[in-house]
């Protein structure tokens, strides 16, 4: 029995739902594990590049993607639309859109708890880059070194005038938000860790990439 008839075969005796748990309990055999999480990927980019409204963008997407989902359903039910040859496709766009849904809604919440002070399109467009570029991920966790995120917060904090006075003939960083925002502290001891070695840290570049 092939995929598609293994799957056209569940559909027609216990229906879509069950249909549905199964492609996703046996995602990886049907080798589509990589390319849900590349779409996932591609999600963030997108979103990372949307500097205007983003939080209307990110409700609009989800409108598009649960109509995919309700056709689907649709599409699952019509003997006319439904067959052995097409079912893994209806399936595959119903996945993939709760999926991406859920990706998107995690980044609505993410985006509705960051402190004040980047709680604003161009902020919120510098994270979303730092997520789909691996610095960090879904949850506001670091996922590289400590003077590295002090570096990407001191040209953040620069990029968006967040500093406050000056110190040393240079304005200060502001420390705080990104501390809050990542859950660490002691940043500002972590640059000048790192600056005491008269290196950047490894991964600098990527950073500077943010803020092109």
């Amino acid at each position: 029995m092939t995929q598609s008839e293994w799957i056209y075969a569940i559909l027609q005796e216990h229906g879509f739902e069950a249909c549905v748990e199964a492609f996703k309990q046996n995602i990886q055999e049907l080798r589509r594990d990589k390319k849900l999480e590349e779409q996932k990927r591609l999600c963030l980019q997108k979103l990372s590049v949307t500097t205007a409204d983003r939080d209307g963008y990110i409700q609009a997407e989800i409108s598009k993607y649960e109509k995919c989902m309700r056709d689907s359903i649709s599409q699952a039910s019509d003997t006319g639309l439904c067959s052995v040859y097409n079912v893994i496709s209806i399936v595959w766009n119903y996945v993939l859109s709760e999926a991406i849904i859920a990706e998107l809604k995690q980044q609505a919440v993410k985006l509705s708890i960051l402190p004040d002070e980047l709680n604003n399109d161009e902020a919120k467009s510098i994270i979303s880059k730092a997520i789909a570029k691996g610095l960090c991920d879904n949850n506001n966790c670091w996922l590289k070194t400590k003077a590295l995120l002090a570096y990407f917060a001191d040209r953040a904090s620069e990029h968006l005038n967040l500093g406050k006075g000056e110190y040393d003939g240079s304005t200060k960083t502001s420390w705080k938000p990104f501390e809050s925002l990542f859950g660490v502290n002691g940043l500002s001891g972590a640059k000048r860790d790192y600056q005491k070695t008269g290196t950047l840290p490894n991964g600098h570049n990527i950073v500077d990439e943010l803020f092109k």
